[in-house]
């Protein structure tokens, strides 16, 4: 069981999207480096709420993530970069996904990489999430060459 509570809009998405029963599920980002209580906190979440998902994940630090896959063997843990079409190409040859979450590097162009690159692989009446739009404001580290908030980032991508 999960110790991860992600409240706030979870809960709403969660209440949305209970009815589902995804068979495939691609997640960017473990959370090497970054989670309170150390990598795979959503995973556990993804693997509470859907149970029978086969649960993908994509991770940029090798180390970290063959660690965490040694005692995790029922995640399909795939190494790469999300800001490298190759990785997401490899990581699209697991689909098509009911559920793609990018909780990735929260760069933007990063973001429309992915984006761009695993739609196709999208199931059809699947849910593609995009987490930390925002991120730019809070850590200046997430800012890169868009240059511009993520609404109209959003809006300049689907027109």
């Amino acid at each position: 069981m999960s110790t991860f509570n992600p409240g706030g809009g979870y809960s709403v998405l969660f209440a949305l999207f209970a009815g589902l029963q995804p068979r495939s599920i691609l997640e960017i980002g473990l959370g090497c480096g970054r989670m309170p209580n150390g990598p795979g906190e959503s995973v556990g979440v993804w693997k509470d709420v859907w149970p029978r998902a086969k649960l993908h994940v994509g991770e940029f630090d090798q180390k970290c993530a063959a660690r965490w896959a040694k005692s995790h063997p029922d995640v399909d843990v795939l190494g790469g970069d999300q800001g490298n079409a190759n990785s997401l190409r490899s990581w699209a040859s697991r689909g098509p996904f009911d559920f793609i979450v990018d909780d990735g590097s929260h760069l933007h162009s990063h973001i429309l990489l992915s984006l761009k690159t695993l739609w196709p692989h999208l199931a059809p009446g699947g849910v593609y999430f995009i987490e930390d739009l925002a991120a730019e404001r809070m850590n200046k580290k997430y800012r890169d060459s868009f240059g511009m908030s993520a609404p109209r980032m959003l809006g300049s991508w689907l027109t």
